[in-house]
């Protein structure tokens, strides 16, 4: 009877773990695709604009917002993925408002914030606007061009590793911010070109 009970444990564990791994897996598939499609962006707008559904979805998300920031206190979103404008809009109100988007532009690292565990009522109140149970934050900071922030939600509770979320979502924002640099410093040759 322990030896079943072990075996039973030890097989869940083990679909568990390829779950997780699966999910991973599926999320650089989905980064390698997007990091193919920002190779071809001219512009740091369009940098913000690569964000889709498709994406958001193999990430292992249901909902997305990837935004531009033209300071610390303002933020134009360019990927609106399961959300809708009027949502985009109380969401950018909830982040200027309670300086959250300026603790993103300073401290870009990704963090997974998680209903069962928030205590901030902005975060709170951030949670409540997406209507989700988790969403992980982030900043983009480019050394060239128009800083982002970045967030992406999940609709459904289920087990989350927010280590492995942080991590996987550090390697976009890493992507993301190379990506603007890049067509950053495209652009301004361009534009004097141009002049």
């Amino acid at each position: 009877d322990q030896q079943a009970k072990l075996i039973i444990r030890t097989d869940f564990d083990l679909h568990r773990t390829q779950e997780e791994l699966d999910r991973r897996l599926a999320f650089l598939v989905a980064l390698q695709r997007l990091g193919r499609q920002l190779q071809v962006s001219l512009r740091p707008s369009e940098v913000y604009s690569r964000l889709d559904a498709e994406s958001v979805a193999n990430f292992g998300f249901s909902k997305g917002l990837l935004g531009m920031c033209a300071s610390a206190d303002s933020v134009e979103w360019h990927s609106l993925i399961g959300l809708s404008p009027a949502v985009a809009n109380q969401v950018t109100l909830c982040l200027t408002s309670s300086a959250l988007l300026k603790q993103l532009c300073t401290h870009p690292t990704p963090a997974l914030l998680q209903a069962a565990s928030v205590t901030d009522p902005a975060q709170r109140q951030l949670l409540d606007l997406l209507d989700v149970p988790s969403v992980v934050v982030a900043g983009i900071i480019p050394q060239a061009g128009p800083a982002g922030c970045l967030l992406l939600c999940r609709s459904s509770g289920g087990t989350i590793d927010a280590k492995a979320d942080e991590e996987l979502v550090a390697i976009l924002t890493n992507q993301l911010a190379s990506a603007v640099e890049n067509s950053a410093l495209y652009e301004e040759p361009w534009l004097a070109k141009q002049d």
